[in-house]
């Protein structure tokens, strides 16, 4: 009995988690231009979908109430045990000082830095905070 209510569960959220990964998925490739961080995004969504497909064809062709739940579990299980480097490629941790990162460094910021060692990092390499243009001289000031 309890499979049953696994499998209602899955059918009925399910569809939102796999459209939320999309829907970020489609906003990383708006923010950041590296692959290494939209990929995981993708597969996630793909493990997802599989499962609720297998859910969905319990409930049609009447097949044992577990399948879905063991697929889950065999699918994420091998997925972060064997390859944890292509589903969870993010640091949390600053990799200068230690220090928790944000979302917004984890997911888009490249380099896994902290905004303090990012400032430090700029003034080390002499790049200005402001990526304002130079001044361009007007006709005959130079």
């Amino acid at each position: 009995m309890s499979f049953e209510i696994a499998n209602v569960y899955i059918l009925k959220y399910f569809y939102y988690i796999f459209i939320a990964l999309l829907f970020a998925y489609m906003v990383l490739g708006r923010k950041t231009k590296d692959l290494t961080k939209r990929i995981p995004l993708f597969f996630l969504a793909l493990l997802f979908f599989i499962v609720m497909i297998s859910a969905v064809l319990t409930k049609q062709k009447n097949l044992p109430a577990y399948l879905p739940s063991v697929l889950f579990v065999l699918l994420f299980g091998s997925s972060f045990g064997f390859f944890r480097d292509r589903f969870f490629p993010y640091r949390l941790k600053c990799a200068k000082c230690g220090k928790k990162l944000t979302l917004k460094d984890i997911f888009i910021d490249e380099g896994y830095l902290c905004t303090d060692c990012k400032g430090e990092s700029k003034e080390e390499s002499g790049e200005s905070e402001d990526d304002s243009d130079p001044e361009i001289p007007e006709n005959g000031d130079e």
